[in-house]
Formats: C-alpha cells, structure tokens, sequence
C-alpha cells in the first residue's frame, strides 16, 4: 500500500509515515482475513449441524425401531409368562438380541 502511494503522490515520506502507512496496510489485511475466516468458520459450523443433524436422525430412526420390538417383545412375554413359558423364554431371547443389536448399532455409528 505504501509503495503504491508513493507511486502515486510524488512526495517523499517520512519513516515515521511510511511506518504509520505499513501498519494500516498490515490491519486493513488482517481485518480482510478476519472476514473470509469468519465465513468460513460460519460454512464449517452449518455443515457440521447438518452431519450433527443426519447423524441424529438416523441413530433415531434405527433405535427407535429396535425399542419397539423390544417394547412389543416384553409386553408379549409377559403376557404369555402364566400361560406358555417355553414361549415366553423364546421372547425373551429375542429382546436380548434386539438390546444387542442396538448396542452395535450405537457403536458403530
């Protein structure tokens, strides 16, 4: 920037000024800087949101399912306990393969 304003105003400047003008140009760059990483820190954010989001989404959407076999599994069992518990010993089982199978799903995603 100094240069520039030397090419353009024949005058000669002092050390003083040319150490004032370098340091205008230096802030003016860092301010010019600041901008674009801001931006760009404001794109990283709302795509992390939207993976946070779809990550979310499909953690629910898995589990959610698993529970309501495990739910309909055990409302089942119980109900067959009295009644036929070789039955209800085969439900039980599957709620525990259900409760495994959300467990691996959870660590894996």
């Amino acid at each position: 920037m100094a240069v520039l304003l030397k090419k353009w105003n024949a005058t000669a400047y002092t050390a003083k000024d040319m150490t004032l003008l370098n340091a205008i140009s230096v802030n003016l760059a860092n301010i010019i800087d600041a901008g674009e990483l801001r931006r760009e820190r404001a794109e990283l954010d709302a795509t992390f949101r939207k993976e946070k989001d779809y990550v979310i989404k499909e953690l629910h959407d898995g589990l959610g399912t698993i529970l309501t076999s495990v739910a309909v599994a055990s409302q089942a069992a119980e109900k067959l306990l009295d009644a036929d518990r070789e039955k209800a010993r085969e439900i039980v089982g599957r709620i525990g393969d259900y409760s495994t199978e959300a467990w691996i799903s959870c660590a894996r995603d």
